[in-house]
């Protein structure tokens, strides 16, 4: 690896090709899936630069966090191509939290120490307003003196400390009742939304919106994973659902 490219060989049985390839082409990660620095757990980086026999990697943070990405310098006899593997699903008595909407609170490495970035909260589109809506919740690990230790996850997932008089626990526990109270589990329920909500689908551990569910319109949905909502609409190369966040807008008959 030199600069901004990497010397790749592919073999296959047939023949062996070489050449050039940008790093930015293919995504990376640390082989081990450990917090980083206390805070910091990468499932999927860009790398930007080689040197020495190290790859400095950019990885993206959750939506709403701020900064919005950060670098980190691996060897690269630690990286890997492969694709992360899935996590243990949360314990069924996990707590969820979430922040007001249109509010900002900063997340701290240790309780009340300086803050290492923020976490906000956007308004809510007007019911017609066909936006994406990014809602934003996170699993709170442990408790000490008014704070949360918490873990919110995207592509990447930061682990850090919020003031609890800053945020509020998840509703949509109370909202959803006993459908989403196996995090993997066959559902077979019908879903009907007052308002059009999007449709995604999951390629290569990104979240792709393909469409939108018009308002009014019921569905069945196969089962709920990881609190998504996944759709029975016919022969499809990819699975899809309503992302947990948008399902406040969705009954289940």
């Amino acid at each position: 690896m030199t600069g901004s490219e990497a010397r790749a060989v592919v073999e296959t049985e047939q023949l062996e090709a070489e050449g050039a390839l940008a790093l930015a082409d293919f995504p990376l990660r640390p082989k081990e899936l450990a917090l980083r620095d206390g805070w910091l757990e990468v499932s999927r980086a860009i790398g930007r630069a080689a040197y020495e026999g190290a790859l400095r990697l950019e990885v993206d943070l959750p939506p709403g966090l701020l900064p919005r990405w950060t670098s980190i310098d691996v060897p690269c006899g630690q990286l890997t191509a492969a694709r992360a593997p899935d996590g243990p699903a949360p314990p069924a008595d996990a707590i969820e939290i979430e922040l007001p909407e249109g509010t900002t609170t900063p997340l701290f490495l240790k309780p009340g120490a300086f803050p290492i970035g923020s976490w906000t909260a956007p308004k809510r589109p007007a019911p017609n307003d066909d936006v994406p809506y990014e809602r934003l919740i996170a699993r709170v690990l442990e408790r000490r003196d008014g704070y949360l230790r918490v873990r919110i996850e995207d592509r990447n997932a930061v682990v850090a400390w919020v003031a609890r008089s800053a945020v509020r626990d998840h509703e949509d526990a109370d909202i959803y009742g006993g459908l989403l109270g196996n995090e993997v589990g066959d559902s077979g329920n019908d879903i009907t939304c007052r308002t059009a909500v999007p449709i995604h689908v999951r390629v290569e551990n990104e979240l792709v919106r393909v469409g939108r569910l018009k308002p009014n319109i019921t569905v069945r949905t196969t089962r709920v994973y990881r609190g998504d909502a996944e759709l029975a609409l016919g022969q499809t190369t990819a699975v899809p659902f309503i992302a947990r966040r948008d399902l406040r807008a969705c009954d289940f008959p």
